[in-house]
Order: structure tokens, then C-alpha cells, then sequence
């Protein structure tokens, strides 16, 4: 039944999921760190950012590796990534008519890619823990920021998609949908 099931939802995973610590401060930083964001932009500070970025990135091109040099540049956390890259950049590459689908792909491959690799990000005390838990389960007693830095070499996701990104925006070769979108943005204007 619709009904009873709705409820359960409720009271099973979403009290459950908001009682538990890490996923309560992963909501309020989001939360906090989207507010910043907003007063950010309604400050004129996202604007100041676009304007000096805009020296550089005049072209397509250069718009989308600015965007991609963001991304890379904000390591501390996916979620910051996230909101700061997408939203200011959004500025720009709406004004150099690159998509809405290009500028998300340049985002969401350099968030999660970069913080994971960042040698001080949210992400290290996460996957230190899993690899503590691990280890410990098994016997092997180890420093685990220096193995979680000597994996780093061994991430092919994150280093194959920070170099797909930069391809991409370099080379300015799109495939199926995104070229559609790009097509669409580029000579219709619809970004």
C-alpha cells in the first residue's frame, strides 16, 4: 500500500539517515556551504571572479579549461567543488555559449576525481578509516596517510577522467549527445 509505505519511508530511512552523524554534517556543510555561495553571488563576489577569469577565457576553448583549472583548483571537497565551480563558472560558459551538459561534465569530472587524489581533503579521513578497518581486520598494521598517498598513482578513474576533461576542452571533440548540446548551444544559443 502507498500509504503505509510513505510512512515507512519516513520513519525507517530518513529519520534514520538524519540522525546519523556523518551524514547530518554532510548535510548541514552542504547546506552551509551553499548558503555561502548564495551570498557570495549576491555579494558581487562570483562576479568579481567571472570578470578576472574573463581576462583569460575569451573563447570556448579557454572557457572550458578555465572551468577545467577550477576544478582542479578547489581539492578541499567534491560537494564545495560542486557548488563553487558550477555556479560561478556558470557565468561565463553561458556567455562563451558552452552547454549547461558541457559545464556539468567539466564540474562533476573534476570534483570527486580531484578531492580524491587531494593529499588534504574531506575525502582522506573517509578513506583512511576504510582502509584502517581493513587492515586491521587482516592483521597489517600501517601508516595510513602515507599508503593512501602511495595509492594515489593507482586512482586511473580520477587521473584518466581529470585527463579526459582537459582533452575534451582542448581538442573541442564531442560525441553523441554532448554534441548535440554544444551544436545547440553554439549556434542556437540555447545553452
Amino acid at each position: 500500500s502507498v500509504f503505509p509505505a510513505l510512512l515507512s519511508f519516513f520513519d525507517t530511512y530518513l529519520v534514520q539517515t538524519l540522525t546519523d552523524t556523518s551524514h547530518a554534517s554532510i548535510i548541514l556543510f552542504t547546506l552551509a556551504f551553499g548558503g555561502m555561495v548564495g551570498v557570495l553571488a549576491k555579494n558581487g563576489g562570483m562576479q568579481g571572479i567571472v570578470e578576472k577569469i574573463s581576462e583569460y577565457a575569451s573563447t570556448n576553448r579557454s572557457g572550458q579549461l578555465a572551468t577545467a583549472f577550477m576544478g582542479v583548483l578547489i581539492f578541499f571537497d567534491d560537494y564545495a567543488n560542486t557548488l563553487l565551480v558550477g555556479n560561478t563558472m556558470r557565468v561565463l560558459t553561458d556567455k562563451l555559449r558552452i552547454s549547461r551538459e558541457k559545464l556539468s561534465y567539466i564540474v562533476d569530472s573534476t570534483a570527486a576525481p580531484v578531492t580524491s587524489m587531494a593529499i588534504i581533503s574531506t575525502w582522506v579521513g573517509f578513506e583512511m578509516g576504510l582502509m584502517q578497518e581493513s587492515l586491521t581486520m587482516v592483521g597489517i598494521k600501517e601508516n595510513i596517510y602515507l599508503l593512501f598517498i602511495e595509492t594515489i598513482p593507482y586512482r586511473f578513474y580520477s587521473l584518466f577522467a581529470i585527463f579526459f576533461v582537459f582533452l575534451v576542452a582542448w581538442t573541442q571533440r564531442d560525441f553523441a549527445l554532448m554534441l548535440r548540446a554544444e551544436k545547440r548551444s553554439t549556434h542556437k544559443g540555447k545553452v
